[in-house]
């Protein structure tokens, strides 16, 4: 197996034989792929274009052009699963990019995945660094399309029997819901808030380090009293994306295409819908941005509308609006172990302050005061 050239066992016989099998064929044959390595922004993933040629005689036709991801391991196998369970269950979200196959290559101990190309009428709506520096933001048109994208996938997913069966294969977030996973948890991050206390002590303000490790001290009587009994349940979660931020969405350049797309669900999991949102409203702006003509209240209300437009009817605003602010307090030690972890200053100082931010704002200091 050739290093550079992953993605080599992607013959024409095989491509074939799997749409046979998976019914994407019932005539004819694939006869030629031209591959074209894609870039992307970090070396997690391959990103290969295939432009396919078939037969004369194909049936049903296909398109002409797919994308496939690959990741080395078994880094993406959470979100083939995640796929295969969409697929078990007849889910069909149009705003997630069509998934034509998925599976792991064992000679070349990759997982993959076969999607439909959509670069010739979209474009990523805003990149990692763009976001990270607070420079760019979609406008409140975009972020309403957005939010309808998002709430269309967690309503697809607000299913009783899909959460049960993807609970074993995604986990539960960062809390999980029983005591042994949530303590091992707490553990890594009382450790990795020493280490960025110990490093960054000489510049941050010393009352922020002080209300970090208050905030710490609680999580376990705040987990027990809001999350876990849901969590085992599978009472008012959803799946969540998991890396929900702008650089994930697909925007469209040509009318009549679907507006938004979201792809990369390699940390999907299992967690309240508002995981997703704390991740894309908070944490690269600060109150000022969120605040600005009642942005982020606006936001919710639209995304929570979209949600019961989905199907959703369990799920009150007032539920969100508390689920909002409590993951606004699980992230703020995200962000700390993306500083332990060594990603640059800009991107987890940046993300630090803004959920500093939302969390006095908000007053999520309130929900701690409730534990007694």
């Amino acid at each position: 197996m050739n290093p550079l050239l992953p993605y080599q066992f992607v013959t024409p016989a095989w491509l074939t034989a799997e749409f046979y099998r998976c019914g994407l064929l019932q005539h004819g044959r694939i006869i030629d792929i031209c591959h074209t390595r894609l870039s992307v922004p970090d070396n997690a993933s391959i990103l290969v274009r295939l432009q396919l040629f078939y037969s004369e005689n194909i049936q049903p036709l296909l398109p002409t052009q797919m994308v496939m991801k690959c990741r080395s391991g078994y880094a993406g196998m959470a979100e083939i699963a995640l796929f295969r369970l969409l697929n078990m269950h007849s889910i069909q979200c149009q705003t997630v990019i069509p998934v034509r196959l998925c599976g792991y290559d064992s000679p070349g101990n990759l997982s993959y995945l076969l999607m439909d190309d959509m670069t010739d009428s979209h474009v990523v709506l805003i990149s990692q660094q763009e976001a990270c520096t607070m420079e760019q933001a979609p406008d409140d048109q975009q972020l309403c399309g957005i939010m309808e994208a998002l709430a269309c996938f967690h309503g697809q997913c607000w299913q009783q029997n899909l959460l049960q069966e993807a609970a074993p294969i995604l986990g539960r977030g960062c809390f999980w819901d029983r005591e042994q996973h949530f303590a091992t948890n707490l553990a890594l991050r009382e450790q990795e808030f020493h280490a960025f206390k110990q490093a960054v002590q000489h510049k941050f303000p010393k009352p922020l380090l002080d209300q970090l490790a208050v905030i710490l001290q609680v999580l376990p009587r705040l987990w027990r009293k809001t999350l876990q009994g849901r969590l085992q349940k599978l009472q008012q979660v959803t799946i969540a994306h998991g890396d929900c931020y702008f650089r994930h969405f697909f925007h469209s350049t040509t009318e009549g295409s679907t507006p938004f797309y979201l792809f990369d669900f390699d940390q999907a999991t299992i967690q309240t819908p508002a995981y997703d949102l704390v991740q894309l409203l908070v944490s690269y702006w600060m109150p000022a941005r969120r605040q600005e003509n009642q942005r982020e209240a606006h936001l919710l209300e639209h995304y929570h509308g979209a949600l019961c437009d989905a199907g959703v009817k369990d799920y009150p605003f007032e539920r969100l609006i508390n689920d909002y602010r409590l993951m606004i307090i699980v992230q703020l030690f995200a962000a700390i172990k993306e500083q332990v972890r060594g990603c640059g200053e800009r991107l987890w100082f940046n993300r630090l302050l803004c959920l500093l931010g939302a969390f006095e704002d908000l007053d999520c200091r309130q929900l701690i005061s409730r534990l007694g």
